[in-house]
């Protein structure tokens, strides 16, 4: 399960990437530079933004997956030592 909403993440942001792609125009304009260092900017933090609403998910299934593994198996401390 942990790795089909990896698999999601990846093919959501890949769809992301395809769909929202900004085309850099060059211009002999003064203002080129800081319009594409700034679109640059803006696409890392969209990149950012959109990966980190991925994350929280991400976590929470791990959180279970370990809570699930915890109470699976309780711990056998007493076993071990007596063998």
């Amino acid at each position: 399960m942990f790795l089909a909403v990896i698999a999601f993440a990846i093919s959501s942001f890949r769809h992301y990437i395809m769909f929202n792609h900004q085309n850099f125009v060059e211009e002999d304009n003064e203002e080129d530079d800081e319009t594409s260092s700034s679109n640059i900017l803006n696409k890392i933090r969209s990149i950012v933004t959109y990966v980190c609403t991925y994350l929280w998910a991400i976590s929470f299934i791990l959180l279970i997956f370990l809570l699930y593994a915890s109470i699976r198996g309780p711990f056998n401390i007493i076993n071990s030592f007596n063998t």
